[in-house]
């Protein structure tokens, strides 16, 4: 007879599977939250975030009570036909992001953004 016991301690490899299943999907971007890296110069902060997908006209900057926010997102629509050109399958997705920084004593007016589309 088989043993249906299963004893992984705390290792187990389904846990494993769908803790971390779709993240080969979404990349960066994975429940609501996206990669940043914050340089603090002597003068001023530089803020990178990654947003893979996510066109210019989806990402949102704002800067009050000394936080920095940076919202983004991002709508597809999509449709496959057969070759009679009956739809076979129309698929929609919107996704939306968000994260706050901390950044005290940061001139508001001094802020500046760019958007590189993706490239290096």
């Amino acid at each position: 007879m088989a043993n249906n016991n299963r004893n992984f301690g705390i290792f187990d490899p389904q846990d494993d599977f769908f803790s971390n299943f779709g993240k080969a999907f979404l990349g960066s971007v994975n429940n609501g939250s996206f990669d940043v890296d914050i340089v603090e110069n002597d003068d001023n902060f530089v803020v990178s975030a990654e947003l893979p997908g996510f066109k210019k006209k989806g990402i949102n900057i704002s800067y009050q009570d000394d936080n920095l926010t940076i919202k983004a997102q991002h709508e597809s629509d999509s449709e496959v036909h057969n070759d009679d050109g009956r739809v076979i399958r129309h698929e929609r997705s919107n996704q939306n992001v968000a994260r706050s920084f901390y950044l005290p004593s940061v001139n508001a007016e001094m802020i500046k953004a760019s958007y590189d589309g993706g490239g290096s």
